[in-house]
């Protein structure tokens, strides 16, 4: 098992994927201390080479050049999620750490495969659940332990594009992975998701779902509905919880102070106020931290194979859903995966 922690001038990191989500990572991976990006990878020679010298990092269009680097510890993979597997998959081969954009790979199998392949040779993997690491997701899931609104019954999210799609996974893959992540931090379990069903409205040219409806029946009896879509005339990324004795009410596109709500229900008229976050934080900067502590501790990160496996397990049963007319899918119980073995 390959567990050699990093050396005193902290983690050489490579970034594969110089694109947009790549050049916001490169950002903060230059930014962050304890670790130095050494090296940025693109197939577009021009894009690396712009990321690169941005940040006083070398160009390649390599992924084999990136992995004979001896400087690099660590891999961040912001490329197309169709190649995020098999780029994974050498990383880990390469003994290197990994930290993918979503979704990890393309199937809970393949995922498990992954997660097969990183305990078996000790590394570190994880997959970037941005807004786990938001401040308003952080003090959401403070405010529903401590039963802000009550007995929770029903979640309405709405998380929209302008013109803005994904061309190797459907809009369920692409943005409601987001919701079904969110859920996952700040619900407690015993409203985990249960099962789930899906419409979708507009296949596209590619013969994909562009825009559709995900249901997330929660344990308990409450329910989540999540709906995407790329096309809409205006961006949008709301979730509003609700429960027998108010709501929270989160709008991520509104200024700082006010995008998080809470709405009572214990007077006639009720009352409103803003929830101010702990703290404005970047979300991406915490998601390459929570990485670098767990490369530096060689201990099992927030957002690891576990978290992920159950919410591709619920993308795909949506998408077997909304290929037989939103047909409620069960979601069984999936294997702990046991990374106790692991670094």
């Amino acid at each position: 098992m390959q567990t050699d922690p990093v050396d005193d001038e902290g983690c050489g990191l490579a970034l594969i994927g110089a694109g947009y989500w790549g050049s916001r990572l490169a950002r903060n991976l230059a930014a962050v201390s304890g670790g130095t990006l050494s090296v940025v990878c693109d197939v577009d020679a021009a894009c690396a080479t712009a990321v690169g010298q941005l940040h006083g990092a070398r160009a390649t269009t390599s992924l084999a050049d990136v992995l004979r680097d001896d400087r690099v510890d660590a891999v961040v993979v912001a490329t197309p999620a169709a190649t995020h597997r098999e780029i994974v998959a050498a990383c880990l081969d390469a003994g290197r750490d990994v930290l993918v954009e979503k979704p990890l790979a393309g199937s809970v199998s393949e995922a498990r495969a992954v997660a097969d392949a990183a305990d078996a040779g000790g590394r570190i993997v994880m997959c970037d659940h941005t807004y786990r690491f938001s401040p308003v997701v952080e003090t959401l899931r403070e405010q529903l332990a401590t039963g802000a609104i009550g007995s929770l019954t029903s979640i309405t999210s709405v998380r929209t594009n302008c013109d803005h799609g994904q061309t190797d996974v459907d809009v369920f893959w692409d943005l409601a992975h987001h919701d079904l992540s969110i859920l996952g931090f700040v619900l407690p379990a015993t409203h985990r998701p249960v099962a789930v069903s899906a419409t979708h409205h507009d296949q596209g040219v590619r013969g994909r779902p562009q825009a559709g409806t995900l249901r997330v029946h929660l344990a308990g009896d409450a329910r989540a509905e999540v709906r995407v879509d790329w096309r809409a005339p205006l961006k949008q990324r709301t979730m509003t919880f609700t429960g027998d004795a108010g709501e929270l009410r989160w709008d991520d596109l509104a200024p700082l102070g006010e995008r998080l709500r809470w709405r009572g229900t214990g007077t006639q008229s009720g009352s409103t106020c803003h929830l101010r976050p702990n703290h404005a934080t970047e979300p991406l900067l915490g998601v390459v931290n929570e990485f670098l502590r767990a490369v530096t501790a060689r201990d099992r990160p927030s957002c690891g194979p576990r978290e992920e496996l159950a919410i591709l397990a619920a993308l795909e049963a949506a998408t077997l859903s909304a290929a037989t007319d939103g047909r409620v899918i069960s979601l069984d119980p999936l294997p702990r995966v046991e990374l106790e073995s692991s670094p």
